[in-house]
């Protein structure tokens, strides 16, 4: 059922301690769902800091969270307000709204949004950010998006009762039905799932495939991680600092990467992890100190299932086979670690990739939806 709050009060983080503060009330609204699965608090809270992120610093970040007092519904279902000294304010709403540089046509970005089962909620959201978004020369508001968009964009639409693979968003099933009021639907993505059999003789392929340091992919592979992200929503492609951020974002928990290379030149890759959502989950993310010492002996464990976090081959070598071979290596690695499945995305409906890997069997699973408002 719907909730129902008043006396909002907006507050804008502008220093450590208001960033402390952001924290605490984002991680609030949905610390009791069943189906959250916080990020690595350590790696959550280290992203937040423009000190400590350039990428995040360069995109002028406002972070706003909405406090409000609830309202009791009585039995003919009107509210009345909470009688003082019950009932203390509730965090109600949350983002962090980003204005990336690289982009000309005045968009922003609602990103790590988090709304209590209250449509009043997210519209002093928006309201809040109206102003400060317009004096940035923003005019145009799109999200859900993770600090990054390559980590996770859009809002759950489906399947909430199945726990979203590691770097995956989540959201509570009342949120798409809020959000479609002030925005309006974009595009959207699907959630794939390949299943991992035994594996296959090696098919024959014109690269040379070996083991190689993810945190290559923020230097000389660059690259081949922009081949990795589909050109969606006008997103910009990473570069040096966003590819920085999201290396920094994964290698929180165990990653490996497969090369592919022909004459010794790159190709291609594929980055691989395995799936630790149900330990965190378990854990609460870690903000505690003991359950976070219990996340760094667990995360070395064996899991039942893997996922495919960015794959891609340079545009210039497509065609060639190449995909299939990188898709078998991964498929080979998550049978060697014991993996049932290998989840990958969400990938936006119209990446070539979705169809690629239509072709090679993977089930589409939650989907994922992007919404648009002009400011």
């Amino acid at each position: 059922m719907e909730r129902a709050y008043f006396n909002f009060q907006a507050d804008f983080a502008r220093n450590w301690w208001d960033r402390a503060s952001f924290a605490r009330n984002w991680w609030r609204i949905e610390a009791t769902d069943p189906f959250w699965a916080p990020p690595a608090y350590p790696a959550f809270r280290r992203a937040l800091e423009p000190a400590r992120n350039p990428h995040l610093a360069r995109l002028d970040p406002i972070f706003v969270s909405l406090e409000a007092l609830p309202r009791r519904r009585s039995e003919n279902l009107r509210t009345q307000p909470v009688s003082a000294g019950v009932s203390l304010e509730q965090p109600v709403a949350a983002a962090i709204a980003l204005v990336d540089p690289r982009r000309a046509d005045r968009t922003a970005y609602l990103a790590w949004l988090k709304v209590a089962n209250d449509a009043e909620s997210l519209e002093r959201l928006l309201d809040a950010l109206r102003e400060p978004l317009l004096a940035r020369g923003a005019s145009r508001l799109l999200g859900p998006t993770g600090l990054s968009p390559q980590l996770g964009s859009g809002l759950l639409q489906d399947h909430w009762a199945d726990l979203p693979p590691l770097h995956t968003p989540y959201n509570p099933p009342y949120l798409p039905e809020i959000v479609a009021s002030p925005l309006r639907a974009r595009s959207s993505a699907r959630l794939l799932q390949l299943d991992v059999p035994l594996p296959p003789p090696d098919p024959a392929g014109p690269a040379e495939l070996l083991p190689f340091e993810p945190r290559r992919l923020a230097a000389d592979l660059l690259p081949l991680l922009v081949s990795a992200c589909p050109p969606w929503l006008d997103f910009a492609s990473p570069d040096e600092l966003e590819a920085q951020f999201i290396l920094d974002w994964l290698s929180y928990w165990p990653l490996s990467g497969w090369l592919a290379q022909i004459d010794g030149q790159p190709v291609g890759f594929v980055l691989l992890q395995p799936d630790l959502a149900p330990r965190l989950l378990r854990a609460g993310g870690g903000r505690r100190p003991w359950w976070r010492l219990w996340l760094a002996w667990a995360k070395q464990r064996p899991v039942p299932a893997g996922r495919l976090l960015f794959g891609g081959v340079l545009p210039e070598r497509r065609g060639q086979g190449l995909g299939r071979q990188l898709l078998h290596q991964a498929l080979t690695v998550a049978h060697h670690h014991g993996w049932r499945s290998l989840t990958v995305g969400p990938v936006p409906t119209t990446a070539p990739a979705a169809g690629f890997l239509a072709h090679h069997q993977a089930q589409p699973h939650q989907t994922y939806g992007v919404y648009q408002a002009d400011l």
